[in-house]
């Protein structure tokens, strides 16, 4: 794995959820399912970039357990820059972490799905905060 090539494409997938906030574009269409998907692809990457660089493997989809496999100095720094109480970081990334798999093909689902964009754009952002800090420490 390209690491430097790795952390720009997390951050690439950030700069697209930013650029696809429903507050952020005045597009006909509704942009927080872009936003949403972009967001979620961008932490996966970015857990992924910050595990290789922990010397560990990193591989599926699945939010929760690439950040579980994480140093715990990671995981604090990680729940600590959102801004987020431990309790709500927990559930909302329990509740986020198969966000990416589940929301971009949400055109083939029926009912109804709930989830945070807040919460996954915060979270997307303290994961790439803390592969560039680790970077930028090499």
């Amino acid at each position: 794995m390209d690491l430097a090539l790795s952390q720009a494409t997390a951050s690439a997938f950030l700069e697209a959820f930013r650029r696809c906030e429903p507050d952020a574009n005045d597009s006909k269409y509704f942009m927080a399912f872009p936003a949403l998907v972009c967001a979620a692809f961008s932490a996966e990457v970015g857990l992924k970039t910050i595990l290789k660089r922990e010397g560990k493997s990193a591989h599926g989809h699945d939010l929760l357990s690439l950040f579980m496999q994480l140093s715990d100095e990671k995981k604090i720094e990680i729940a600590d820059e959102t801004g987020i109480s431990i309790e709500d970081f927990a559930a909302h990334l329990n509740h986020s972490k198969k966000a990416f798999l589940e929301w971009r093909y949400i055109y083939e689902e029926s009912g109804e799905k709930m989830i945070s964009l807040l919460f996954i754009g915060k979270f997307a952002a303290a994961v790439e905060a803390a592969g560039l800090r680790m970077k930028n420490a090499v």
